[in-house]
């Protein structure tokens, strides 16, 4: 019943991880305004920089569940207009649902972590029970890590396709590149970027976590 709990503690760990890069990463202004200079943002939503790193602001507070709407008029190609329109609002009505879910979800995940760490603390033994349990809840995760990340690699539309299929009951997401300000600001690449950065963080930082736990280990064995 031990060793079930310490794997528990440990696929939740790293899982864990998993959200918390997704949730930093979504709400990293500064990758928004990196990407937006790499894009040319400005250029193709016909707005200046500060502009958009207003629309920016209000949109990440909208996220994250800090705003209650995502009413923010500014000039675009020079003349006042709302930015997101009906479509795009009802669409990021979805999102925030879905990305304060996954924030209480981390939070419950902490929690869990956090009380399974402590418990092994206490009694002593916690290098040498988790050190192996979550190795292998680390290898397994990169291999399915690794596959995902071939996949969008491979062909990105697809992926970003059939992860909207998966998680949204509507077609809100479809935006016209036309008519849509939103579209413009986070296009195909930019999505691509998110992704490999939010994979890479979750990769490194378990890796880490996982080296400590190996060295932790080792000298404990070599003090007994």
């Amino acid at each position: 019943m031990k060793k079930f709990y310490i794997s528990i503690i440990c696929f939740c760990t790293v899982f864990l991880i998993l959200l918390l890069s997704v949730i930093t990463t979504s709400l990293d202004r500064s990758f928004f305004e990196k990407q937006y200079v790499k894009n040319e943002t400005a250029i193709q939503t016909q707005m200046t920089i500060e502009s958009l790193n207003i629309a920016t602001d209000k949109l990440l507070d909208y996220l994250a569940g800090s705003a209650d709407d995502l009413d923010v008029e500014l000039q675009v190609n020079g003349t006042p207009r709302q930015v997101f329109d009906e479509r795009e609002k009802e669409h990021m009505e979805d999102v925030q649902n879905l990305f304060v879910g996954v924030i209480k979800i981390a939070i419950g995940f902490s929690v869990f972590v956090l009380a399974g760490v402590v418990l092994f603390a206490v009694k002593g033994n916690l290098v040498q029970n988790f050190y192996k349990p979550y190795r292998n809840a680390f290898l397994t995760t990169t291999i399915f890590s690794v596959v995902v990340g071939a996949v969008f690699t491979i062909n990105f539309n697809w992926f970003w396709v059939k992860f909207h299929e998966v998680l949204f009951t509507n077609d809100l997401w479809l935006l016209d590149p036309a008519t849509s300000i939103m579209i413009n600001m986070f296009p195909l690449d930019f999505f691509y970027n998110i992704c490999f950065v939010i994979l890479v963080k979750f990769l490194v930082v378990n890796f880490i976590l996982c080296t400590v736990l190996l060295l932790a280990n080792k000298i404990k064995k070599k003090t007994r």
